[in-house]
Parts: structure tokens; C-alpha cells; sequence
């Protein structure tokens, strides 16, 4: 039994490297996916802010009848839109919206809005 000493070590040291392999793989998937959320919530705010700015410019369309020819920008508490209003003919507008977050991720969306029918005919996203 005094041949022992020392025979302990090599299986502790087995046991901590696999647990401490464990712990940083399952840090690494944690880092990952707080990045992924985070890319994600960015996203899903940008197209919140696209749809309040678009349903902004319909309810100004649709009370005044009229948005042609002119550019703005809407501002909200996550981030602001860059808009620009044209006619295409008599009765359809033409709105091109540039978003952007806080966190500077941009979209691109346009939509035609017809007169007559009160409506939004087209809606494209770049």
C-alpha cells in the first residue's frame, strides 16, 4: 500500500479538466446565443419601427389625401425613419421608408398607396 502515493492525482486531474471543458463549452453556447437574442431583438425592432412609421403615413394619408412629393423623418424612442412620398399617377403615391435602430441596423421598405381605393397595393422589403 506505500506504492500508492500520487496514484490519486491523475484522476482528479482527468475530472477537473472534464468539468472545466464542460463549463467552457457551455460558455461558449451561452455567448453565442445572448449575441443571437441580440441580433434578433434588433431585427424585430427595426420592423417595429418600419410598421409604426408605415401605419403614420397611411393615417396622414388617408386624412389628408395627400403625402406626394414630400420627404421627412419620424422619430421614435428605439430608433427614427427616413421617408420619401411621390406620385407615381393620379391616384397612387409611391413611399420609400429607410429604417434605422438605435443599434444601427438599417432596412429598406416601399410601399403604393392607391387613393381611390384607400389602400395599400404593393409593400416590398430590401
Amino acid at each position: 500500500m506505500d506504492n500508492e502515493k500520487g496514484a490519486i492525482y491523475p484522476i482528479v486531474a482527468m475530472i477537473a479538466a472534464f468539468f472545466l471543458t464542460f463549463t467552457l463549452f457551455a460558455i461558449e453556447g451561452y455567448v453565442s446565443d445572448k449575441k443571437f437574442y441580440k441580433e434578433t431583438e434588433e431585427k424585430l425592432v427595426l420592423e417595429q419601427l418600419i410598421r409604426l412609421a408605415s401605419a403614420d403615413l397611411i393615417a396622414e394619408l388617408e386624412l389628408n389625401g395627400n403625402l406626394s412629393d414630400k420627404n421627412g423623418i419620424l422619430f421614435y424612442p428605439k430608433g427614427d425613419v427616413y421617408f420619401e412620398a411621390s406620385t407615381v399617377d393620379e391616384q397612387v403615391i409611391k413611399v420609400l421608408m429607410y429604417g434605422s435602430t438605435k443599434g444601427e441596423r438599417k432596412m429598406q421598405s416601399l410601399f403604393l398607396y392607391d387613393n381611390l381605393q384607400k389602400k395599400v397595393v404593393k409593400w416590398v422589403e430590401k
